[in-house]
């Protein structure tokens, strides 16, 4: 899995991981504020291309958009 020390700088450390897994209009905006400022948005979004995570916020980005990467990078 990597070296994951970057999540212990994490904007979302101890925060409900629902919140970044919900539906919900608002707290999806709610998850992308809070990473919006993050210091590790760019390591958090590179593990979850690298995992294949389909499902949630990560790194301020959300499901749509990490899927667009994916298929970037692999027709690059």
């Amino acid at each position: 899995m990597g070296d994951m020390r970057w999540t212990l700088r994490a904007a979302c450390r101890g925060q409900d991981v629902e919140l970044f897994y919900s539906n919900e209009p608002s707290n999806v905006q709610r998850a992308l504020k809070m990473c919006s400022n993050c210091p590790v948005r760019r390591d958090c979004i590179d593990d979850a291309v690298s995992r294949g995570e389909w499902f949630g916020v990560w790194g301020g980005l959300k499901e749509g958009r990490r899927r667009r990467i994916v298929r970037q990078l692999g027709a690059a």
